[in-house]
């Protein structure tokens, strides 16, 4: 992922850029290119942090809707009470547990004893504990910016600038200065005092707060789009809620992409607790296998989402053979589709399986598969369906 900047240069002035590649591909079609040969040497050749840890979480809570920056340690208890037994991997505390942007320490009525004792509460529920912090974001009553305004970025006419959105009470600080060291020791000093397992640097992440069918087409929308260049599964693009009446529609879009779910966890309906452990073990189960969150195929196969058509993503491991495919019927009046699948071997076997039941939907044949499709039925709108495939003896 490359970052804008910009350099102003006088004319025969020199300015050496940012080490970068070329990849030269030969192809009839720009899609097989990106999902070809520039998919695979950014996942294996180009460092990508996630991809290097042995263990990744694969469920994300988040406490911003509906409770934004109103949150408190009674509350964040109750939350963590009611997602134990949903197979909830991360809990994320984000905005509201902080005195101010700046000095990063805990509101002293809000959490009047720090927040050790949250985090300590969420590990015994089952789940690692997380923590949201503004990255470059000061407010100008801080302590901070009051002993270094130096540190903030400033505007041509010698004001100090915030570069998110328009905001008088804040400042954007330049990472090239001394709040680098900072803002690096404050947030090991957070991990290593409540024992943190994710620090979400905000504000980066792509929110869509609509809520379902159009949140998740949104979001299958961008990692369409998107996922060609950034491997999918390190977009984080959240805010969907797990007790929405959509719940299935909801997980399995974001479960497309990475799974970060919001919502009120005290009221989820007792009978979503298994429902999404048996989802969130199973595709953990199956990533252990194939690493499938890391692959992502779209083209000449399915069409980019919208309200009216049907879409998809294949996740599907072309070196070990297996993964998963997922399909999602919106607002289209048909009932029942079938989409290619050029990824298998001729000559090999496939087990077609469904996760929802445990049945085997048949075996076939790669040249099957290749020439006759997958066939896919559901009968309600806004509906989702996932299969797993692998290839077997």
């Amino acid at each position: 992922m490359c970052k804008a900047f910009k350099k102003w240069i006088e004319p025969q002035e020199k300015f050496d850029s940012p080490k970068t590649f070329i990849c030269l591909i030969q192809s009839q079609k720009w899609e097989d290119a990106f999902e070809g040969h520039f998919a695979d040497f950014i996942r294996t050749r180009l460092g990508v942090k996630l991809f290097e840890r042995k263990e990744i979480p694969f469920r994300f809570y988040n406490t911003w809707r509906p409770f934004y920056t109103n949150i408190n340690d009674t509350l964040v208890t109750q939350l963590a009470d009611g997602l134990e037994g949903t197979g909830t991997d991360l809990f994320i505390m984000d905005a509201g547990w902080e005195n101010n942007y700046g000095d990063w320490e805990p509101h002293h009525t809000r959490f009047p004893n720090g927040l050790k004792p949250i985090t300590d509460h969420i590990r015994k529920r089952g789940m690692k504990a997380g923590l949201w912090m503004g990255l470059a974001s000061v407010d100008k009553n801080s302590k901070l910016y009051k002993e270094h305004p130096e540190w903030a970025i400033y505007d041509k006419n010698g004001e100090p600038a915030y570069l998110h959105e328009e905001m008088k009470g804040r400042v954007t600080m330049s990472l090239a200065s001394g709040y680098y060291d900072y803002i690096l020791a404050k947030i090991k000093k957070h991990v290593r005092e409540n024992d943190l397992a994710y620090i979400k640097l905000d504000l980066t992440m792509a929110n869509y707060d609509d809520d379902a069918p159009v949140g998740p087409i949104n979001i299958r929308q961008m990692a369409f789009d998107r996922s060609r260049a950034i491997p999918t599964a390190t977009n984080l693009i959240g805010n969907q809620f797990m007790d929405s009446p959509y719940s299935k529609y909801t997980f399995l879009s974001l479960a497309s992409v990475k799974p970060i779910l919001v919502g009120d966890s005290r009221k989820l309906p007792a009978d979503l607790k298994p429902w999404y452990l048996k989802w969130n073990t199973w595709f953990k189960m199956m990533d252990k296998k194939y690493q499938f969150t890391r692959f992502s195929y779209v083209s000449d196969i399915f069409q980019r989402p919208t309200m009216s058509n049907w879409d998809g993503v294949y996740k599907f491991n072309k070196e070990k053979q297996g993964g998963v495919l997922f399909f999602f019927r919106n607002d289209s009046v048909e009932s029942e589709r079938t989409f290619a699948f050029p990824f298998g071997e001729p000559d090999s076997s496939y087990r077609l399986f469904s996760p929802e039941d445990g049945k085997v939907i048949g075996i076939f044949s790669g040249k099957e598969l290749r020439e006759k499709g997958i066939e896919i039925r559901m009968e309600k709108q806004f509906d989702a369906r996932v299969l797993g495939i692998e290839k077997v003896d």
